[in-house]
């Protein structure tokens, strides 16, 4: 804990540079399933970067590769240059090279100013981003957590109107893949920032609930934020590519964390400091210089979740700049980002080009990769060091890695969403599906899979969705309840059907099913390519 304790207040006196996350899917809620297997491959994604940007043509001899501080040798290596990728349209992306943004706007920690300006700089790097970059969009509120607006897609339009409205779709899909065509005549072209507008608009502003909660301690209130966001990572763990969360916010108090110093001008974004919320609470009493454990331990668990999933958490501070504020300003972020090898996007007005640097340092990827030895701990450190590098680059990389693979949900929405998206295949069951006329999906499941999962009786979840290109035009969530003596009619060469019928225009679509065994990991998934033509 010493080490801890002079660490943070290392922090306090030196700047050092650097989802719940809420899909709630009732239909399809379970508990949760636990992998044991052990991890053997460990990938270590690493990005270098200079203030002039991103620094190419490396190779595997100017890296060296330190595990729990043992030189440990690299078994292979890859380069990914992000913007070199050029996938045809009508060709499946390899889910390996793509980058995943979660974007979260911090609706707690940040003013309405703040919160618009960050909304008009995400649609303009929306509508330049490349087709190898997938989004999905976030906010978050004390009370309702990291709420998902929709999950990664590369849909330009679902993500643009989560970013220009903050709110869900009104549409009836579980996964909130769709948008309606009400939501997509409302898109604009591009958002304008408008001070008045936004400190009028309620979508940017703080919940009434979270003016009531205001009385609650703030270490609560921090302790919550960094919870929450720890907790995204074993749900982020199963997808493939390089995983960014990318927080927008102006910062919570590090004092809360370490005890020291205090913030200057707390409170006011018009004055420039990092934290509106701190100047509208009455603490009881003044902070103590002492460092607060609890604090301490849920930031570790953050690190934990984001070193096991492979994820990077990275921060952009959307006050810009604020003169006459301490050095320690934003400091909340910076402990937040650090420790996942994340980074941190400060001191800048400009918020599209604060993303436009953040995005440019991680166009190329240097990937790192080593089989794991036992080590007999549970939790292992990475140290990632250059040579024959003219300069003093910037290093991000993974930290660490967890020796157990990490906690794998067979009823996560982030994770269904990807496999439907994706065409990830599945092995858990064989399932088939085929389109008759006029657009009627028939789900074909083979009843011996079903006897082997099956004792007594179970539930069974159809997922349905159609697909018009990489848009979701149409979606089913159904359930079909099973007992074995209904399975044992059908005979083991047998199969049990399901049939769903949608209204669509003409055109060419795909059905795409994902069909789940509650209470077990088993998933399986299939898709069928047909047309619905003109009535004659």
């Amino acid at each position: 804990m010493g080490a801890i304790i002079a660490r943070l207040k290392g922090l306090a006196m030196k700047r050092i540079a650097s989802v719940v996350l809420s899909l709630f899917v009732a239909a399809i809620a379970s508990a949760q399933v636990r992998e044991s297997v052990s991890v053997e491959v460990v990938q270590v994604p690493v990005y270098v970067s200079t203030y002039n940007g991103v620094v190419t043509g490396l190779t595997r001899d100017n890296f060296r590769l330190f595990v729990n501080g043992k030189s440990q040798a690299i078994d292979y290596f890859d380069v990914v240059d992000f913007s070199a990728i050029n996938v045809p349209e009508e060709e499946r992306l390899d889910p390996r090279q793509r980058r995943l943004y979660l974007l979260v706007f911090d609706l707690l920690f940040s003013t309405p100013i703040a919160i618009a300006r960050a909304q008009v700089a995400v649609d303009r790097l929306l509508l330049r981003a490349g087709r190898s970059d997938e989004f999905s969009v976030a906010t978050y509120r004390h009370n309702r957590g990291i709420e998902l607006l929709v999950p990664f897609t590369r849909d330009r339009g679902a993500i643009r109107r989560a970013v220009q409205t903050l709110k869900p779709s009104g549409t009836s899909d579980v996964l909130r893949l769709a948008v309606n065509p009400e939501e997509t005549e409302a898109l604009t072209q591009g958002i304008e920032f408008d001070e008045s507008e936004a400190s009028s608009n309620p979508t940017n502003q703080l919940a009434g609930a979270d003016e009531e909660m205001l009385h609650q301690p703030l270490k609560n209130l921090i302790e919550d934020q960094i919870a929450n966001l720890a907790s995204i990572g074993q749900r982020l763990a199963p997808l493939e590519g390089q995983k960014h969360v990318v927080l927008l916010s102006t910062g919570f108090s590090s004092r809360m964390v370490h005890g020291v110093g205090a913030q200057t001008n707390p409170g006011n974004l018009r004055t420039m400091s990092a934290d509106p919320l701190t100047a509208r609470m009455s603490l009881p009493h003044p902070v103590k210089d002492e460092i607060d454990a609890r604090l301490v331990r849920v930031l570790q668990a953050l690190d934990s979740e984001y070193a096991a999933a492979g994820v990077f958490l990275d921060a952009i501070d959307i006050a810009g700049l604020r003169p006459g504020g301490s050095p320690t300003e934003n400091e909340g972020l910076v402990m937040l980002a650090r420790d996942t090898g994340g980074d941190l996007i400060e001191k800048r007005n400009n918020l599209a080009e604060a993303l436009e640097v953040l995005t440019d340092r991680q166009r190329v990827v240097y990937v790192l990769g080593f089989h794991a030895r036992n080590t007999h701990r549970e939790q292992n450190s990475i140290e990632v060091r250059l040579r024959n590098v003219e300069g003093h680059p910037l290093l991000h990389y993974r930290r660490g890695y967890s020796s157990a693979a990490p906690v794998i949900s067979s009823n996560d929405g982030i994770r269904i969403a990807d496999i439907l998206l994706n065409d990830i295949p599945q092995s858990g069951l064989e399932v088939r599906t085929s389109v008759g006329p006029p657009s009627e999906v028939n789900v074909i499941i083979p009843a011996s899979q079903l006897l082997a999962q099956v004792e007594k009786s179970v539930e069974a979840n159809i997922l349905i969705y159609i697909f018009s290109a990489e848009k979701a035009v149409a979606s089913a969530d159904r359930r079909l309840s099973l007992d074995r003596e209904r399975i044992e009619a059908a005979g083991r060469e047998g199969v049990i059907r399901f049939t769903q019928p949608f209204k669509l225009p003409p055109g060419d679509y795909t059905a795409k099913v994902i069909v789940r065994l509650e209470g077990t990991p088993v998933l399986g998934f299939t898709r069928a390519d047909f047309t619905v033509k003109e009535r004659q």
